[in-house]
């Protein structure tokens, strides 16, 4: 099971892997999105009780003995979909024998799976039982949850413990220390963000708690360049854009567009503009290549990738972790910050060897909250990293 489209990279990958396993042994895809369903089917609910049929009614009629099954419940302007229910998850666990479920924190992120699949874990298809052999494995990487990566410590908070509990329900766990993923720079970098993170005490708050994660990769690569413009028009990033695919496409480059993704984040109200940037860069350069939001994007995705994001200042109102310690009455406080951290560590881990960040309408700030100390530490990180002013 994995989060995403039938033409995402990681699901073709494992397509082309899966069937090479053995001539006699076929693996197939089956995608569920409720927006499939016939405009005619009433509302959302209804909708999803009849793309749940559907589904259900694929995998019962499958000839294949392996599926890679892609849930695809998305939009960019509002990434969070309906819950799949614990009955589509009770019928799948109850019908293989081994269940693989990749990026679990994406799901959970974006579909509110979380609790639906819990009691389907606490129904032991984990353990030998005379009712339910199936395996199951769950991969999951806390630090590429948006939700733990927010700022507001009340869904953080909350995301951390469903996901510890969740962990608690399996018969055993694993912990996996090093960032394989990614070359040795762009792990580096990843955990330099981490480590940064977790040890920032928010005014009245606390760190995300993200998993740590070593420093150490043999494969080595380039060193991700970090570019940060001052000027709060999207046009700025042009000439960087398109001097970064040439190089990704270039004589010297095995590369094809299909290895290549241009990432963004953006609100609603910039993103048209954004968005129009980057395309007509594209055309110039008549490439055909995936530009994505980074919520629609799982990780090391492509090769090598591109991520542009408008340096935003949000405000927010938070929980005082130091009060709720205290078990005095919860208060909350206005917080202005920028997410530039967040959102800065999963784009840059979607790239497995190559990766650029361009943000612009970028400036020192005096919130609160500062990205300027992590950029400040990684520009000192000259051997795993390079920012670059204008």
């Amino acid at each position: 099971m994995v989060y995403g489209q039938k033409t995402t990279p990681a699901v073709r990958r494992y397509h082309e892997v899966l069937n090479k396993i053995s001539e006699d042994i076929e693996c197939t895809i089956i995608e569920y999105d409720y927006r499939d369903i016939d405009d005619k089917v009433g509302d959302i609910d209804d909708k999803v009780a009849a793309g749940e049929k559907s589904l259900m009614d694929k995998l019962s009629t499958r000839k294949s003995r392996i599926v890679i099954l892609v849930l695809g419940l998305y939009d960019v302007l509002w990434p969070w979909g309906p819950t799949i229910s614990s009955k589509v998850y009770d019928f799948i666990t109850s019908r293989f024998n081994h269940v693989f479920v990749d990026d679990y924190q994406t799901l959970n992120d974006h579909l509110k799976s979380d609790s639906e699949l819990f009691p389907v874990v606490k129904n032991s298809p984990t353990k030998n039982s005379p009712t339910n052999n199936t395996r199951l494995w769950v991969f999951c990487d806390n630090g590429q949850s948006f939700l733990v990566l927010d700022i507001s410590t009340s869904s953080t908070g909350e995301t951390r413990r469903e996901l510890n509990e969740f962990r608690n329900m399996f018969e055993s766990q694993k912990v996996l220390s090093v960032n394989l993923r990614n070359t040795y720079e762009i792990s580096s970098v990843l955990s330099v963000i981490r480590e940064h993170y977790n040890t920032k005490e928010f005014p009245g708050a606390r760190g995300a708690g993200m998993s740590g994660q070593n420093i150490g990769h043999f494969l080595r690569g380039t060193k991700p360049t970090i570019y940060l413009l001052r000027g709060e028009d999207p046009a700025a990033c042009i000439g960087i854009l398109e001097k970064e695919l040439r190089k990704l496409r270039g004589p010297d480059s095995c590369l094809k567009d299909e290895d290549i993704a241009v990432l963004y984040v953006q609100d609603e109200e910039h993103s048209p503009e954004l968005l129009e940037t980057v395309d007509s860069v594209l055309k110039k350069l008549n490439m055909d290549i995936e530009v994505r939001h980074t919520f629609n994007c799982i990780s090391a995705e492509w090769p090598a990738s591109v991520f542009i994001q408008r340096c935003s200042t949000y405000s927010q109102r938070i929980l005082s972790q130091n009060l709720i310690r205290k078990k005095r009455p919860v208060e909350s406080k206005k917080l202005s910050f920028y997410n530039t951290i967040s959102f800065l560590h999963n784009a840059l881990s979607r790239a497995r060897v190559y990766s650029t960040a361009i943000l612009y309408n970028y400036g020192p700030n005096a919130h609160e909250y500062k990205d300027n100390n992590l950029l400040s530490k990684l520009g000192e990180c000259r051997d795993i990293c390079r920012i670059v002013e204008y």
